[in-house]
């Protein structure tokens, strides 16, 4: 039960080899299906983990064999953190960059080539963000997580002095808020 078969190095080297494999194989895939898993994905995802398992333990059925792959995993993930928190080129190759796909009502289309998304894909985000025509859109990204956010353009004959201050001041617990609690 404790006692391992195979040495320990080679789970290490077993896990660190198959996590930078399916780190690329995702890379590849794309940012869209990641953050917008459709069942035939899942189930793509529980084979792929299926088929990892047999790779990354080989015959090794110990309880310290799988506390060993564990802690690999752990290992590589924290210094992936911290290398991207010190590093803006390892955080963009990494975790990815926003991607603009619709500029001022007009759409990118090289952008949603690369990217692998469909027109109707692209105008199903748009009205889950609730908006109805593009040319209402000022910007919408694909973020690094794969989901689209959508910035709504401004009617300019609809701002007041009111709104616009409200546009500015940071939300709950900012500046203006600590101050008006300290004068109150």
């Amino acid at each position: 039960m404790w006692d391992l078969s195979i040495p320990w190095y080679e789970l290490v080297l077993r896990a660190s080899t198959v996590f930078l494999v399916l780190f690329i194989m995702f890379k590849i895939w794309g940012r869209k299906h990641l953050g917008e898993m459709a069942p035939f994905d899942f189930i793509i995802l529980l084979i792929m983990s299926e088929a990892t398992q047999n790779a990354l333990i080989n015959n090794e059925s110990s309880i310290t064999g799988g506390v060993i792959t564990i802690l690999t995993f752990m290992l590589i993930s924290s210094m992936m953190s911290i290398l991207s928190f010190y590093s803006r080129k390892a955080e963009r190759f990494l975790e990815g960059t926003p991607k603009v796909i619709i500029r001022d009502g007009k759409v990118m289309y090289k952008v949603l080539k690369k990217e692998r998304i469909s027109l109707p894909e692209l105008l199903e985000a748009v009205r889950e963000n609730g908006v109805l025509h593009l040319h209402d859109i000022d910007i919408a990204m694909l973020e690094a997580n794969g989901k689209i956010s959508v910035i709504k353009k401004i009617d300019s004959r609809k701002l007041t002095l009111h709104s616009m201050k409200d546009m500015l001041k940071p939300k709950i617990g900012g500046f203006y808020d600590r101050r008006k609690k300290e004068h109150s």
